[in-house]
């Protein structure tokens, strides 16, 4: 059997996203998040957590926003994190409430924590980053 080797998303990921650089590779930060790595300080307020779910961990809502991503790799990667940890992922059933937007986009990035200003916080799966192994790194909710 061949494997299909895939280059590495690093590789063809873009610097910057909406004029904003990414933060190793492929993280969004905001500017109050931005502020806080350069003072050396964690981001740890309860804003950027993702509500708890009935049983009490917590529960982040996703959609699809884009058609072509590939769905199989996202579940693939969705199940891994609830496999491996106490975070629970579940179709959004409202879109205006805080959740992750799976989306096509320029390049493999993401937000860190919950962004709850946001009605669906865009999580890019765009060329190269279908791997499971990548996805995973995306759902990172650090």
């Amino acid at each position: 059997m061949v494997l299909e080797e895939h280059p590495d998303f690093l590789d063809t990921n873009p610097d910057e996203v909406e004029g904003e650089r990414l933060f190793e590779g492929d993280i969004l930060l905001t500017p109050t998040q931005r502020r806080s790595l350069n003072e050396r300080k964690g981001i740890a307020h309860p804003y950027y957590r993702w509500r708890d779910g009935s049983d009490g961990l917590p529960l982040v809502p996703y959609t699809f926003g884009d058609r072509s991503v590939d769905r199989v790799a996202v579940w693939e990667g969705l199940e891994h994190w609830m496999e491996h940890t106490c975070i629970t992922f579940q179709r959004a059933t409202t879109t205006r409430t805080p959740h992750l937007r799976f989306i096509k986009g320029g390049g493999c990035y993401s937000y860190v924590g919950r962004m709850g200003q946001w009605r669906g916080q865009p999580v890019s799966i765009g060329t190269n980053c279908n791997v499971v192994g990548d996805i995973k790194e995306k759902e990172n909710l650090r």
